[in-house]
């Protein structure tokens, strides 16, 4: 095959990235949509066909749908022998696949590669994560933290709409010599298809799905539309009022200088962000965004039909630049400007400064809660999704991290034997009790913000033998 198989548009990158001086530094996304994308795949000295998961079992036909699907999409190339693929490629290693229904799609499953396989190397092979750093795929995403110091900068009357990629990894295509760590074990015997997307479950596709959404994100921006915020596939765009447009770009000029006076782009781990000014409590402020661009007013100067100062931008804007550059929207998870939006699973209100645990939200974990209380013992995978989700929920309830001691005891105790059921520690019951009384009521905050801190003179001290003192201004 002589191009890789993706909805993006080379010329259309090319164009938009020299229109607006962005070329130097994302050529590499050029070149990667034009002859696939590297993801740190080594090259390989030996074949190794492990078996797939058992629970494919359970999902034969399934299995065998997304197998037609993504042939009939042009990223899967087969099937082919064993024979046939080393002829084409030489030495290849395919990962075992297991399927997991979608959570919030009854009747839809995902295809998950365990590119970490095996967890031990060996003299012939090793895992195709084991040789990939993420460290050398960083991208930018919006934080919990950096989202709401986001949110706290917006006028009044700010909205936000949100979009998701459709098939996101799926969309990046490997460079040919990425094809032999990518080769997928079909059913029914010496059958194999060699993978020319990217996969969940590589190490690196977050890093390389994450810089191609960084240079969409910052063509955009360029062009005036933001702010805009993102997480994997997941972008949120804020539009604000033109009346609000000279101050609110002033206030951004304003972080652009911090973040130049702190040294610009930090990274950590496989995460880029924006070092701002050292915060009253001891907090660095941290952004998505350098505030290179500002936003403009591309509204043409009409009054909205209320009467209202229109919107710097709307979703005419974003998809003028999205079909320029091939960007495949997930049509039926749009969701439209407005004052209070769902993002990475919460809700957010603009107009009051709050976010919430949306109420669908606190009765999927209250179900969780509630299969888990049917039995004393829980394999790993029963205990990371209950503490995941619990853990998600802290970010609207702090307090609640105090009652996840016990699920994090409970996620060392399985060793080797992560599917035998293990009991957990004696008082996770009493934090579980805990959780199933707060998620029965509404969990809301307002938003985190930077604030100022007032010194109290405050002082506290302790003796057993005395008790306690407390001192507050003399």
């Amino acid at each position: 095959r002589e191009r890789p198989h993706t909805p993006y548009r080379a010329d259309g990158w090319r164009a938009a990235l020299e229109r607006n001086n962005l070329w130097q530094k994302y050529t590499d996304i050029v070149q990667g949509i034009t002859l696939g994308f590297r993801i740190g795949f080594p090259s390989l000295q030996n074949t190794y066909i492990p078996f797939n998961s058992q629970t494919m079992n359970n999902y034969v036909d399934e299995f065998a749908r997304m197998v037609d699907h993504e042939v009939s999409a042009g990223r899967y190339l087969g099937p082919f022998t064993r024979t046939q693929v080393q002829e084409l490629l030489g030495p290849f290693q395919t990962s075992p696949i297991s399927i997991i229904p979608k959570s919030h799609k009854p009747g839809a499953y995902r295809i998950i590669q365990n590119f970490s396989f095996p967890r031990e190397p060996r003299a012939e092979h090793s895992s195709m994560n084991a040789t990939i750093s993420v460290g050398d795929f960083p991208c930018t995403w919006g934080t919990f933290r950096t989202f709401c110091t986001l949110l706290s900068m917006l006028p009044p009357g700010s909205r936000g709409a949100v979009r998701d990629v459709a098939e996101a990894y799926r969309t990046i295509p490997l460079h040919p010599d990425q094809w032999p760590g990518a080769v997928v074990r079909l059913n029914g015997g010496d059958r194999l298809a060699i993978d020319t997307a990217g996969a969940f479950g590589t190490a690196s596709m977050p890093g390389v799905f994450g810089r191609l959404a960084d240079a969409m994100v910052e063509i955009m921006r360029a062009e005036g539309l933001g702010p805009i915020s993102k997480w994997v596939d997941d972008h949120v765009f804020l539009q604000i009022q033109v009346t609000y447009l000279c101050e609110f770009n002033l206030l951004r000029e304003r972080c652009r200088e911090r973040i130049r006076a702190t040294g610009g782009a930090q990274q950590s781990g496989g995460r880029l962000w924006y070092r701002g000014e050292l915060l009253d409590d001891g907090h660095v402020e941290e952004f998505d965004d350098d505030m290179a661009f500002p936003v403009k007013d591309l509204s043409g100067h009409q009054e909205s039909h209320r009467g209202e100062s229109p919107f710097t931008y709307g979703m005419a804007n974003i998809d003028a630049i999205s079909k320029e550059l091939g960007i495949p929207w997930q049509a039926e998870k749009d969701r439209p400007f407005a004052t209070v939006f769902v993002y990475t699973g919460l809700e957010w209100d603009l107009v009051h400064k709050m976010v919430s645990l949306p109420a669908d939200k606190r009765a999927k974990y209250l179900g969780v809660i509630k299969e888990w209380n049917k039995s004393q013992a829980h394999t790993l995978v029963e205990v990371r999704s209950l503490y995941g989700k619990l853990l998600h929920t802290t970010r609207v309830l702090p307090a609640g991290r105090a009652y996840l001691t016990n699920l994090e005891v409970a996620l060392t105790i399985f060793g080797n034997n992560p599917h035998k059921p293990h009991t957990p520690p004696r008082d996770t019951q009493t934090d579980i009790a805990w959780w199933t009384n707060r998620l029965n009521s509404p969990i809301v905050r307002h938003l985190p913000t930077p604030g100022k801190a007032i010194n109290l003179q405050a002082f506290s001290d302790a003796s057993s033998g005395v008790g306690i003192a407390i001192w507050i201004s003399g």
